[in-house]
């Protein structure tokens, strides 16, 4: 039986606990995709699970070349209610500091630390 192997590029899995998992079963790498990113619908999983299987703390994996699926979890939400990827990232806005997409919103208008006194 010839093994299928990932084709799409944004499929190919990355991250280094589950690329160190398949090699520690003897799972090729190449043989494995991802079928769902941190919180994003994928209608290809079907219409009761593009909500129902929706975590903004997991990504959702399996074996082309068996019944195997896996699942890499996140301590933190890696996206927003909207499926926004978080980003770690402060921006200059005419003056004030915001940061990027995150859990929270900030914004630094001055930089002196007596303000608060």
């Amino acid at each position: 039986m010839e093994m299928l192997k990932v084709t799409d590029t944004a499929k190919i899995v990355t991250d280094p606990v589950l690329l160190a998992a398949l090699a520690g079963q003897g799972i090729a790498k190449d043989g494995v995709e991802m079928v769902q990113d941190y919180g994003t619908r994928n209608a290809a999983l079907g219409p009761r699970a593009a909500v129902m299987e929706r975590s903004p703390y997991a990504k959702l994996y399996r074996d082309l070349n068996s019944d195997r699926k896996f699942t890499v979890i996140s301590g933190l939400p890696m996206v927003d209610a909207y499926g926004q990827k978080h980003e770690l990232a402060w921006r200059d806005n005419h003056g004030l500091i915001e940061n990027g997409n995150n859990l929270f919103h900030a914004v630094i208008d001055r930089l002196d630390t007596d303000w608060w006194l």
